[in-house]
């Protein structure tokens, strides 16, 4: 009976610091109109890289979470498919991400968003 006790307790905090954390991204992106989101990008069926999705004054670009300089996106990005993540990309990002691919003047390229951050990379990308 403690066990389930103890367990509901935690399904309660982790929800609530959940809500907190989405709460405070809103906050600092109203504040100051910059949007950062964090995903992974692969390039032409490369590896996949870690980093943040940003939209600010210059347009829409990718920041490596590590090192390296940011990579501007083209304005004409579009999603073209959503999927899921398949069991040899879960090795590398989230089983519960979700694959846009997106095409542009300039290429093919794949974000991967967790479910709670799609709708935010769709008001990104504009669509």
């Amino acid at each position: 009976m403690t066990d389930l006790v103890i367990a509901v307790l935690a399904a309660l905090l982790v929800g609530w610091l959940l809500r907190v954390r989405n709460r405070r991204r809103s906050a600092a992106q109203a504040a100051d109109g910059r949007v950062e989101v964090s995903c992974m990008l692969r390039r032409d069926n490369g590896r996949w890289k870690a980093g943040r999705l940003v939209r600010d004054g210059g347009g829409l670009s990718w920041k490596p979470a590590f090192r390296g300089a940011a990579v501007s996106l083209p304005g004409d990005l579009r999603v073209e498919t959503t999927r899921r993540v398949s069991a040899r990309e879960a090795i590398s990002m989230s089983p519960r991400a979700e694959i846009l691919a997106c095409d542009s003047a300039q290429g093919k390229l794949e974000l991967g968003v967790l479910p709670e951050d799609h709708p935010r990379v769709a008001d990104l990308l504009g669509t």
